[in-house]
């Protein structure tokens, strides 16, 4: 299924994938989306998020507060 949405939506994301992309909770991206730091759209029931904007907030934000844990390798 991921290879899918890849192939069709490429320059988005869900908010899973941005929380993991970023490494912090689902949460902290549905703040920052509420607060317009990324474009986002709505399919259905299914928030996406712009790729790009999640990549530029990545490089660019420092993070503050406790970061989700990951899993181990």
């Amino acid at each position: 299924m991921e290879m899918l949405e890849e192939l069709i939506l490429p320059d988005w994301m869900t908010v899973d994938e941005a929380a993991a992309t970023l490494g912090v909770s689902r949460q902290a991206v549905m703040q920052a989306a509420v607060r317009a730091r990324f474009s986002r759209c709505r399919i259905a029931d299914i928030l996406l998020l712009s790729r790009p904007d999640v990549e530029q907030y990545r490089r660019t934000r420092q993070f503050s507060g406790p970061r989700r844990k990951q899993p181990p390798a």
